[in-house]
């Protein structure tokens, strides 16, 4: 038997029957009778002659100890021979958990992170971040082929608010000063321009997420943005430099956490073509001009009923350069590709939008293939994380403090390598412990907290499991009911995966995560557990995209 999944597939075909089970349950904890249970809504079918000869194939197969029919369950218990067989393969070939033909011959480019060049990360980007890779890692484990993508805001108001700090206060400065990464450095920048020249908004918050862009303010930022356009050399110098320090510094950080990206896509290369995309809407009448240049999209929503395109200075908004950008990506995308792109929750009401005019712009089924996958907004000790207003907690700030806790201390870990990984594992189990759907409140109190935070439960049970001698002897007569329940809990990880990419949804792949570690724990000390353990935590961090689960391969 080299996988209980496939088996139990061949016996139910072999007798009419693999669409008559509704479920398969897989055993999680001791139970002297019920290894697997095959669930039949159909009772009547289940007691008829069918029903009884599939039974009665299980009784007589020899992996099978025990065959009972109870009502509409069909509970097997295999024999010690058959769990060693899968054991000894789990401990032996770490690839036999990898379901690399579920998604085989499928392609996704995944994107995420989708930074602007005038701030260094932080924790506000690391849900994106971490569901993005999990995303992609996911669908790589079922064999898909994988591209993972950003689209960078390079070009706006944010981004020349930044450049008018450094020119301002910064002036000559170079990545490095005062300790700073290059993205660190432009943040500064960002931050001190705002709290220094920007007068306080009196606006509330509205679903636009970049309202800062409707209008002129007249001050250095938006003549930036007006040299910008007309290609000043100067201008456009200095903003190929700041954006160049922090392409690098994002860089760095991702690469840290084990991700690298494909491609990147850029803002500015869509305010170039927007101006043809606002061309194109006026003649149609699909876009309506007012107050000067500027330029709306009537979206006949509540969220808002205009959104504004172009400003009065004929600077596109972030609206249509993002517009342009999909329009390019989506036409040149290959019809097999699916363009997965994972974005806060409070662009769920723009982007609707932007689908609907660009639907209209360029009828054509390239618009089906993109598919947005939406998140809680992250908050800070339940207040907005915003880099104008206070020092928000960088990614690598927050992997630092992490590595240097006394609770990460108390965890083995022979070297900095290690200590990384674990560090990585308490950081992600935070953020994906919690439905994508939900806002996210991080606290470093509940970080902290080993009951609020399964991150840290994962860490020892990946490090008992991780020291375990992959090729030691497992050979032991003895099938403790620790290792039987590991064994048979590796088998259930295939359509845990299935369902998860199914639904863009990778919670489902973390709560088998957290429930395997959390029994693993609870069991005695054994080296055969341990090995077996190693590969399932290995596979499923892996499926995450967890630092941890790439060096254990």
């Amino acid at each position: 038997m080299e996988s209980l999944a496939l088996w139990l597939e061949q016996v139910l075909c072999a007798h009419d029957a693999a669409g008559r089970t509704a479920s398969v349950e897989l055993r999680h904890r001791g139970d002297r009778y019920a290894d697997v249970r095959l669930i039949f809504p159909d009772r009547d079918w289940l007691g008829s002659a069918a029903g009884q000869g599939l039974v009665q194939a299980f009784q007589d197969h020899p992996a099978v100890a025990s065959a009972q029919c109870r009502r509409t369950a069909v509970s097997l218990r295999l024999t010690d021979e058959a769990v060693s067989r899968l054991g000894r393969r789990l401990a032996e070939d770490p690839a036999v958990m990898a379901a690399s033909d579920l998604f085989r011959g499928r392609r996704v480019m995944v994107g995420f992170v989708g930074p602007n060049t005038c701030k260094a990360l932080h924790v506000g980007h690391l849900r994106n971040v971490v569901l993005g890779q999990a995303l992609a890692a996911a669908y790589e484990t079922a064999g898909a082929e994988v591209s993972r993508e950003s689209l960078v805001g390079d070009i706006g108001r944010r981004v020349c608010e930044s450049m008018a700090g450094y020119a301002l206060f910064y002036h000559g400065a170079e990545p490095g000063s005062a300790g700073l990464k290059g993205d660190e450095l432009v943040g500064r920048c960002y931050a001190d321009y705002l709290r220094q020249t920007a007068a306080p908004e009196d606006e509330p918050d509205l679903p636009d997420p970049n309202r800062e862009e409707r209008s002129l303010k007249g001050d250095y930022a938006d003549e930036l943005m007006r040299g910008w356009r007309r290609g000043d050399p100067e201008v456009r110098d200095l903003w190929r430099r700041l954006r160049s320090w922090v392409l690098e510094g994002h860089r760095a950080t991702l690469e840290r956490l084990g991700v690298t990206l494909d491609r990147l896509d850029f803002e500015s290369t869509g305010a170039e073509r927007a101006h043809e995309l606002i061309r194109e809407g006026l003649e149609s009448g699909l876009f309506q001009r007012y107050r000067g240049e500027m330029v709306g999209y009537p979206t006949g929503r509540a969220e808002y009923s205009q959104l504004v395109l172009l400003r009065e200075d004929g600077f596109p908004t972030e609206h249509t350069r993002l517009l342009a950008v999909y329009e390019s990506l989506l036409t040149e995308l290959h019809p097999d590709w699916t363009y997965l792109e994972v974005a806060g929750d409070e662009w769920q009401p723009s982007a609707a939008v932007l689908r609907e005019i660009l639907e209209r712009l360029r009828p054509g089924p390239h618009n089906a293939v993109h598919v947005r996958v939406f998140h809680g907004m992250v908050t800070l000790d339940d207040a907005k994380i915003s880099s104008s207003s206070g020092e928000p907690l960088l990614i690598e700030e927050l992997y630092d403090r992490v590595m240097a806790s006394g609770e990460l201390a108390e965890l083995t870990a022979p070297s900095a390598a290690d200590r990384f990984a674990l560090a990585d594992v308490v950081v992600r189990s935070y953020f994906l412990a919690t439905a994508a759907a939900k806002k996210l409140n991080f606290s470093w109190r509940a970080f902290l907290d080993g009951s609020s935070n399964p991150g840290w439960a994962l860490a020892r049970a990946w490090c008992r499991a991780s020291s375990a001698d992959r090729h030691g002897n497992a050979e032991d007569a003895e099938i403790e009911p620790a290792y039987r329940v590991a064994v048979l809990r590796s088998q259930g990880f295939r359509p845990v995966l299935e369902r998860a990419l199914e639904r863009r949804e990778v919670t489902g792949i973390f709560r088998f995560l957290r429930a395997f570690s959390e029994t693993y724990l609870e069991s005695p000390a054994g080296a055969k557990l341990d090995r077996a353990a190693r590969t399932v935590l290995g596979t499923a961090l892996a499926s995450l995209g967890y630092v941890a689960g790439r060096t254990s391969r």
